[in-house]
């Protein structure tokens, strides 16, 4: 795996356990634990699972190492921050080389022998219900739902990871036990390593994960997101947005969603180069088209996303209020061109070579070497074969993918427009 730029192996040890290490000449080491073990895992009544089960590992210690000590090892590690994710838990941490050998022996205690001790619990509970409130305490929050319901419909991708608050309240010790026991073992996950690692590493690891239970992995396959039906378009009120001084100044939000292929299914390249052409890089159309137009925009965000089994398009800012029917139309008339014009040869180059800058920027940590050996192993793609595929996509290709995916005008097209306005008459 040259691409990673570092002396790369990857094995699976006795357990299941999937190992992955590249040593590369960085200060620091990276690394990350994930399992697949995550939001669509939950059942009816098991909503907010994982996230609790998240926050109780995290703070629940070792039985080597009680909650005092273990909060003294997660000090000393640098960074250390769990994550719940829709089809996996992750627990990615950053280290000096000299904490390598705590770090493996502190993540697999938290990891795979939990204590499950009652006061962590009932804190966490109250926690995560913390959390949960103060997600639905945003302003955004029922009309980003609305948005996300239309676009996605009943697609695993929309599942909440925050959770029910119900559910998390009436929960007992021995339910997140039984939903740890469903996923959490060897055999079900993936330990990354990238950095100055020692030669001794592979005994280290052996040391502290050979022992642990093995089982069946239980990687969750997302179906494939339906396709739209009709365009459905969303106009709320949005009082947060109103400029206070300046009532006219006011910003209003836009979020425009469309369904396209997913990665590695025909036309997904070429739409992840539309979506690098109309949003992603620096100087892209969007931008400046929408920048140079009154001052409709300060940025603008978005671009192709193709994970979990569905392919989307979106494009979300911030507009000036008073002119968001104009913004909506320039962003219909760059999807016109695209459907009507070939994209110059320089105009490809140039967003090759800034992500040719970009990769090239990742593999110079140990973060970056982390998140691209994800990627290489859920995708089977380096960041260098995938670069390569970018510089394969060719102006034909591109036209022929806009005219199959992209809505023809307002009126007549399959897509999801949300506008939160402040200056939306009543």
């Amino acid at each position: 795996m040259s691409t990673l730029n570092g002396e790369y192996r990857e094995f699976h040890l006795g357990n299941g356990l999937l190992v992955s290490l590249n040593t590369i000449p960085t200060n620091t080491i990276a690394s990350r634990l994930s399992v697949n073990h995550g939001t669509v895992h939950e059942l009816k009544g098991e909503e907010g699972f994982s996230h609790l089960l998240e926050h109780i590992l995290f703070k629940d210690g070792t039985h080597k190492h009680f909650v005092e000590e273990s909060e003294a090892i997660r000090n000393s590690l640098g960074k250390f921050e769990p994550a719940t994710g829709l089809d996996r838990t992750s627990f990615p941490a950053g280290i000096i080389p000299s904490n390598l050998e705590l770090m493996l022996e502190y993540l697999s205690g938290i990891v795979f022998t939990p204590r499950f001790d009652k006061g962590i619990f009932l804190a966490e509970k109250a926690a995560v219900i913390r959390d949960i409130a103060d997600e639905r305490s945003k302003p955004y929050y029922k009309d980003e739902k609305e948005f996300n319901r239309a676009l996605y419909g009943a697609h695993p991708y929309n599942q909440d990871v925050f959770g029910k608050a119900t559910v998390i309240r009436s929960a007992k010790i021995d339910d997140l036990r039984d939903f740890y026991s469903r996923g959490f073992h060897a055999g079900n996950a993936h330990l990354i390593l990238a950095g100055p690692l020692p030669e001794n590493v592979e005994s280290l690891i052996g040391k502290y994960f050979d022992n642990i239970p093995g089982g069946e992995p239980n990687k969750f396959e997302f179906p494939p997101l339906n396709p739209l039906q009709k365009n459905v378009v969303l106009e709320r009120m949005a009082k947060d947005l109103l400029d206070i001084e300046e009532r006219e100044e006011s910003s209003a939000f836009l979020n425009l969603g469309l369904v396209v292929p997913p990665y590695n299914s025909e036309h997904s390249d070429a739409m992840a180069m539309i979506g690098q052409l109309l949003i992603s890089y620096t100087e892209c159309r969007l931008f400046r088209k929408l920048r140079g137009q009154d001052g409709n925009i300060y940025d603008i965000n978005g671009g192709y996303r193709g994970t979990y089994n569905k392919g989307i398009i979106e494009i979300f800012g911030k507009v000036k209020a008073l002119n968001v029917s104009q913004v909506v139309d320039s962003i219909f008339s760059e999807f016109q061109r695209l459907r009507q014009e070939e994209v110059p040869e320089s105009e490809l180059r140039m967003i090759t070579d800034y992500l040719d800058y970009n990769i090239k920027a990742e593999l110079e940590t140990s973060q970056g070497h982390v998140k691209a050996i994800g990627r290489k192993v859920a995708t089977g793609l380096t960041p260098n074969m995938w670069l390569d595929k970018m510089r394969g996509v060719t102006p034909e290709q591109i036209k022929q993918a806009a005219m199959l995916y992209l809505p023809e005008s307002r009126e007549n097209g399959r897509y999801v427009l949300l506008i939160r306005n402040p200056l939306l008459e009543q």
